[in-house]
């Protein structure tokens, strides 16, 4: 009698489990009531001009405004503006949208620092020779770089960014 049971109850279980369930979307669309919208109902508004400057005011800006012109550089916070000239050099580094230098430092899976030069243009070549050789002399051995032509990025191992900073304000970036 128990093995009877329990053979019914395991045919329950495999016939449950064999069968063929309907995609989701059409499981949860049967049980959503059909609404029916009615076209020829016309929405009627207006329009204000006036009461559009409000919401101008609560809106954030488009785009990030232009720094202000200041007599001595750098600025309190360490900002320096670009050069009223682009620097005649096979590369150029652009700035970030927020008018920064593009350089980064950041440490790897295992500890590693690194730092990256991105938003690099040109000669990515040249601008990695000059780099080995601003950092070069501050080191022991040749510094470990990496050129990734596709990001525009260069990836030098250690702490270099004071360095480098330094290096592209002289150069006018």
């Amino acid at each position: 009698m128990k093995v009877h049971k329990l053979f019914q109850t395991y045919q329950v279980c495999r016939s449950l489990m064999s069968r063929q369930k309907p995609p989701l979307h059409q499981t949860t669309s049967s049980y959503l009531p059909q609404l029916r919208y009615n076209t020829t109902d016309q929405v009627r508004y207006t329009v204000s001009h006036e009461a559009y400057k409000h919401v101008e005011d609560i809106l954030p800006p488009s785009r990030i405004p232009q720094p202000p012109k200041h007599e001595v550089y750098p600025t309190p916070s360490g900002w320096v503006a670009p050069a009223d000239e682009v620097p005649d050099l096979p590369y150029f580094v652009k700035r970030t949208k927020y008018h920064l230098l593009p350089i980064i430092e950041k440490e790897k899976p295992k500890g590693q620092p690194v730092t990256v030069v991105y938003y690099i243009d040109g000669d990515i070549w040249a601008l990695e020779k000059e780099l080995k050789d601003l950092i070069r002399p501050s080191l022991e051995f040749d510094p470990a770089t990496r050129v990734h032509e596709v990001t525009q990025s260069i990836i030098l191992k250690g702490h270099h960014e004071n360095v480098i900073q330094e290096f592209l304000y002289e150069k006018g970036f």
